[in-house]
């Protein structure tokens, strides 16, 4: 399609575009990767708690043994 508009600023328009989208695109994806990257870090300090809690039980445990 024409629109009455030349050639040479339909492709400049095309170019425009296909340049906002591919930075929306690379936003978004970088949007996503940050949130998986706040997922990774959430689960690693649930693994580090978890990680505490055995030491502690084992610590409990070990003086309990040593009581009895």
């Amino acid at each position: 399609m024409n629109f009455g508009i030349p050639e040479k600023d339909q492709t400049q328009i095309k170019e425009a575009f296909s340049s906002l989208w591919d930075a929306c695109g690379n936003i978004w994806d970088n949007m996503i990767d940050d949130k998986k990257d706040e997922q990774i870090q959430e689960l690693e300090k649930q693994v580090w708690d978890l990680e505490k809690e055995v030491q502690d039980l084992n610590e409990t445990r070990i003086k309990t043994e040593k009581n009895i």
